[in-house]
């Protein structure tokens, strides 16, 4: 553990009672129990490297690639991802509709100053004690700023305060991960004291009913604070090997706040 450095998929593993919470983390992330790879994460992983390929063609030629293009790179992650074939079929098809529509609407706002896939391992991001790590989908450059992207495969949710209880759930991570991301970004050697993160958007890939979906974030100073004591909190824990019987907790977004709010109300 001497090493160790928080995710923010680490920290919600540990936080999300609603899926056994800081078992859960114990067991995927100390223990690392092998998980099987599933078709809708293969299709995640082949269009985040279909996407970070036409960067990279964007940087190095200094022009957009064609769709076709991004479409045969997308197929080829396909391939390699070792899906059955019923699996890649339906998955090839449904990767293909969405990255022609998202590609489409969304290539002009390409520019070859964005980060993408940038990782944060060497980048000694520590907030107080906790050594924080972390890869950024993107990072748009304006200025002082940054404003942070995530990219999502997967049905959409169109409002920070969806009715769905699923899709709350959903809508916890996702605000979570773009405010981790401002303080991974902020305490880091390359980017602290140098740009600001305000603002965050979660980028949807597939459409919905033919409509590209983002959405966006101002991240607030409070939500900043409580986030900072959370990581904190939680990366303690981790390094004392305290895994606290969160069994009483409801399997919902209600039973994970309130977790969140018993750790902050037992700040040393």
């Amino acid at each position: 553990m001497e090493n160790y450095q928080l995710s923010v998929t680490h920290l919600q593993n540990f936080l999300n009672v609603a899926d056994a919470g800081p078992l859960a983390f114990f067991e995927k992330n100390l223990l690392m129990f092998p998980e099987p790879k599933t078709a809708s994460g293969a299709l995640g992983s082949a269009i985040h490297s279909a996407i970070h390929q036409a960067y990279k063609y964007l940087r190095n030629e200094e022009k957009l690639p064609s769709a076709e293009e991004v479409l045969s790179w997308f197929e080829g992650s396909l391939k390699d991802q070792r899906l059955n074939q019923t699996d890649f079929n339906l998955m090839l098809k449904r990767g293909q509709k969405a990255l022609e529509i998202f590609y489409a609407r969304k290539k002009d706002g390409f520019s070859s100053q964005d980060k993408i896939e940038f990782g944060f391992k060497s980048q000694g991001a520590v907030v107080n004690n906790a050594h924080l790590t972390g890869k950024i989908d993107r990072m748009i450059i304006s200025g002082s700023e940054i404003i942070v992207s995530d990219f999502k495969t997967g049905k959409p949710i169109q409002s920070w305060e969806p009715a769905d209880t699923y899709e709350k759930i959903k809508a916890w991570k996702y605000r979570a991960q773009l405010v981790f991301y401002k303080l991974l970004i902020e305490n880091s050697r390359d980017f602290g004291g140098k740009y600001m993160v305000k603002r965050g958007v979660i980028e949807f890939i597939e459409p919905h009913r033919e409509r590209i979906i983002d959405l966006g974030a101002e991240i607030k100073k409070e939500e900043t604070e409580r986030m900072e004591k959370l990581i904190n909190i939680v990366y303690k824990k981790i390094m004392a090997l305290d895994f606290p019987n969160t069994s009483s907790y409801s399997k919902d977004i209600k039973g994970i706040l309130a977790f969140e709010e018993d750790l902050l109300k037992n700040i040393p």
